[in-house]
């Protein structure tokens, strides 16, 4: 498995371009997503995270099982250093964020505390 912050590949999503209402949609945008994290670098990192696996399940890379254990390898990595991504009310707004993504690709719905 690759690492959960970083896009890989040739097809690799510029994660840097994906943000806002986009990151369902894979487009540029220019909002800044809020999780709900306590730093900007926690949020920005969750970016990363939710964009990579928003553009894989887009690409039809992976199976939903894979996309959730990408999801939950992310979120565990970004915990040592922001143990708030762990919460009921960041989780919430991650399955906020996928669930168009998860809906589109004709995936089960997250849960929260599924990842």
């Amino acid at each position: 498995m690759t690492d959960p912050i970083e896009p890989t590949g040739p097809d690799a999503t510029d994660v840097d371009e994906v943000t806002g209402d986009d990151l369902a949609a894979g487009q540029p945008g220019d909002d800044q997503l809020d999780f709900g994290m306590t730093s900007d670098d926690g949020n920005e990192r969750l970016r990363r995270v939710l964009a990579e696996v928003s553009a894989q399940v887009q690409r039809g890379e992976v199976e939903r099982a894979e996309a959730v254990v990408f999801l939950s390898d992310g979120v565990q990595a970004i915990s040592a250093a922001h143990a708030e991504v762990t919460d009921g009310t960041v989780r919430t707004a991650i399955v906020s964020a996928l669930d168009p993504v998860f809906v589109q690709a004709g995936f089960e719905r997250l849960t929260p505390y599924e990842f």
